[in-house]
């Protein structure tokens, strides 16, 4: 019996890429945004060893990492290696493993082409063609597969060149659960931290942890220390029952004003509301640590979670209960942003 990728092309993996030198991001003189320095690691790796297992072991994951570059010459070719390449049960490939292509098009980037690794395989190449008069570029790395390498080259009679500066440099930092991180997105360009990024016109650095954002002190200091316009506080889902959101929510929010006193704050309560007994005393919890740090003077916003999936087909805002489909991580993304922009001292346009 032949395979869905033999009686349906589309469902094949893209090709391999066709004869350009391929080099490494540094030969280019790019760097990825969301990543420290010149690594693939999504926090300092000289500070990993203070932190959970987990925690060390998901940093590794691109989660937000992004590349922005210009190219001459109608397109490029990449190759990128993975460690792993994971086969979760709910998550697409092309979100999980796969590397989203933007293109600037009217001031604004809009996604082009998903680029993956067939099933099993940690490879990812192929050539990229843009659209005629496409100049600017930008690459969302996977949500959930830590990236050994990645190199890029020019096709024949084109080249390659970082991009300019951001007008707005500060990223918005997000710290949460495996919802922030990306999970169940169908590509890393469609998850809401992404969907805010390009709204608000601003990098992002994600530092969601699937199922081990547990409010440490030690991560608050990592952050505190980041540079960023404003954070967004998604920590609700992971904390394993409401004491413990109590004990923790609080002091890590209070441990990041105490260095960071005029940081805008958007504070969220998990979105998937009314799936527990729970769900009131937690959001309670959040509002608590929303109405303490007003009371400290800084400069907060509350989102509800409650409201962020509701409307026609909320149903279909999940893959599971719990983690978005894309629809879900829309709406979320719909719902933070007047808050965000509020915060920013910013006008909505969207």
């Amino acid at each position: 019996m032949r395979t869905i990728s033999q009686l349906a092309p589309n469902f094949r993996a893209p090709p391999p890429g066709e004869g350009p030198a391929l080099r490494p991001l540094a030969a280019w003189g790019l760097r990825p945004e969301g990543l420290f320095a010149d690594t693939f690691c999504r926090l300092d790796p000289a500070s990993l060893p203070a932190l959970p297992q987990a925690v060390r072991q998901l940093a590794w994951h691109t989660a937000g990492g992004a590349l922005r570059f210009q190219v001459k010459g109608g397109g490029f070719a990449l190759r990128m290696e993975l460690r792993q390449s994971p086969e979760l049960p709910h998550m697409a490939l092309s979100g999980s493993a796969g590397l989203d292509v933007y293109c600037l098009t009217g001031g604004s980037f809009r996604f082009w082409q998903n680029l993956r690794p067939a099933p099993g395989e940690t490879t990812v190449e192929g050539v990229c063609r843009l659209p005629p008069g496409t100049s600017g570029v930008m690459l969302y790395l996977p949500l959930y597969s830590p990236v050994a390498a990645l190199e890029l080259g020019a096709l024949p009679g084109g080249a390659l060149c970082a991009a300019p500066a951001r007008a707005k440099p500060e990223p918005v930092v997000f710290y949460g659960s495996s919802i922030t991180q990306g999970a169940c997105a169908a590509r890393p360009g469609s998850c809401y931290t992404a969907l805010l990024s390009r709204m608000v016109g601003r990098p992002m650095h994600n530092l969601g942890f699937s199922g081990n954002c547990l409010g440490e002190p030690e991560l608050a200091e990592q952050i505190a220390g980041l540079p960023m316009a404003a954070f967004v506080y998604d920590y609700d889902h992971n904390a394993p029952d409401a004491a413990h959101l109590q004990r923790t929510h609080w002091p890590f929010l209070q441990r990041i004003l105490a260095r960071r006193p005029t940081l805008p704050v958007l504070l969220v309560s998990r979105p998937d509301y009314g799936r527990g007994q729970e769900d009131a005393l937690r959001r309670a919890i959040v509002m608590k640590s929303y109405e303490a740090a007003r009371s400290c003077g800084a400069k907060v916003e509350f989102a509800d979670g409650a409201a962020l999936f509701g409307g026609l087909f909320a149903a279909e805002c999940t893959v599971d209960g719990i983690h978005p489909t894309d629809l879900g991580f829309y709406r979320m993304a719909r719902g933070l942003y007047p808050a965000l922009c509020r915060l920013l001292g910013e006008q909505p346009v969207f």
